[in-house]
């Protein structure tokens, strides 16, 4: 059975996680001027099938935040309506979510 993993969202900030667990999968954050900087939180096997699979000149910068994890941030998302379209965006470039 596959654990279920949502959006919650308001017009500020947005956060995908494993409900269940607790896991945060991203996080988006509005600066209001209508740019909208998504951040994801993924394994290093995670990070690196992105990294060949989809966009890699999208990523600006990656951390370790633990031994299993990174945090990437992305390049903002500008000339969006809302929130619904940064969650739209940032889940075309990944399979997972």
């Amino acid at each position: 059975m596959k654990t279920p993993i949502i959006w919650i969202y308001d017009e500020d900030e947005a956060v995908l996680f494993n409900w269940p667990t607790g896991r945060v999968y991203a996080h988006i954050w509005n600066d209001q001027f209508g740019k909208y900087y998504p951040t994801l939180y993924l394994s290093p096997w995670e990070a690196i099938n992105c990294w060949i699979h989809k966009k890699p000149d999208m990523f600006v910068k990656t951390k370790w935040i633990s031994l299993f994890r990174l945090r990437i941030e992305c390049f903002r998302l500008k000339d969006l309506t809302g929130m619904i379209d940064a969650i739209g965006e940032t889940n075309k470039y990944f399979t997972m979510f």
